[in-house]
């Protein structure tokens, strides 16, 4: 449910994820194929990164507590240990 809310809250409809992902493994692929290995590289590490951004944003809302070294940004409760 909460991939779902966040899908609809970026704008995009969930027929074009698996358009996307395919459109990025075929992308690498072909830059495979031309040796462009930096490029690979690069758009490895991005998919990563990106994807690390996402799991982070859905167990932010999943908990609906955010805390910075003890200081509660939102959410309940006071400060985390």
């Amino acid at each position: 449910m909460i991939e779902e809310a966040a899908i609809k809250s970026s704008g995009v409809d969930k027929k074009y994820i698996p358009r996307i992902f395919i459109g990025l493994i075929l992308f690498i692929i072909v830059l495979i194929l031309f040796k462009k290995k930096a490029l690979v590289w690069f758009f490895l590490i991005a998919v990563n990164i990106g994807l690390l951004a996402y799991w982070m944003h859905l167990k932010s809302k999943a908990e609906q507590n955010a805390a910075v070294s003890g200081f509660q940004l939102y959410g309940e409760g006071g400060t985390t240990a």
